[in-house]
């Protein structure tokens, strides 16, 4: 009976230390089928009328949305810690001043396969020293 009481405490104890130490992380996975706007570019509010979107649809694969000025429209191959797309289609409508500016940056890091991760409630899509922040859409 004493060797079952040690025995138990000792596994209880084993439990609570891998639980001390850290269990590992489990794997996330990026939040498909959510609509993300587009808020600032390296620290740099929008104007709310120039915010770019992004949708990744979780069943087809399929990523969409507008670039501020255009549409935009693309396959997702991977998501796992970077989203890579095949060639992104984009409608081709005369996009001057901020719009223009915007679309430049938001596509330029699409195409470069960001890294991206989840920050103070919103997505983060990172190239080099670039910066997109967005937040949830309606």
């Amino acid at each position: 009976m004493v060797l079952r009481i040690v025995f138990l405490f000792g596994l209880g104890l084993l439990g609570s230390g891998a639980c001390a130490q850290g269990a590992p992380a489990p794997a996330r996975s990026f939040p498909m089928n959510a609509d993300w706007v587009l808020i600032a570019i390296n620290g740099e509010r929008l104007p709310e009328a120039v915010m770019p979107t992004l949708r990744i649809d979780g069943t087809s694969g399929r990523a969409f949305g507008s670039t501020g000025c255009n549409r935009w429209t693309g396959a997702v191959l991977g998501s796992e810690p970077r989203l890579r797309f095949t060639p992104i289609a984009v409608t081709r409508m005369f996009c001057a001043g901020a719009p223009g500016e915007a679309e430049r940056h938001f596509l330029s890091v699409l195409n470069a396969g960001p890294v991206w991760r989840m920050e103070r409630g919103g997505l983060l899509l990172i190239v080099g020293k670039t910066r997109l922040r967005f937040r949830r859409g309606s």
